[in-house]
């Protein structure tokens, strides 16, 4: 290797580690968010909740992607 091929370098790095503790934190957060849901309605309102809140961002996103591409058309 030469001086200046010295692997994927600093930046890749320190955005990857950024990335891995960014998704442990949201994950952490997730699950005590889910598990207070449970501990508070139960374990099947708590799904209907979170995968309500989930089909909204879906359908959210899905109008938002189905408006640009009739727009393009």
């Amino acid at each position: 290797m030469s001086e200046e091929d010295n692997g994927l370098g600093r930046t890749f790095w320190l955005k990857t580690v950024g990335l891995v503790i960014g998704c442990g934190i949201g994950i952490l957060v997730s699950w005590f968010l889910i598990s207070s849901l449970v501990f508070r309605f139960g374990l099947i309102a708590a799904l209907v909740i979170v995968f309500g809140i989930a089909g909204l961002v879906a359908h959210h996103y899905d109008t938002k992607k189905q408006r640009q591409y009739m727009d393009n058309m």
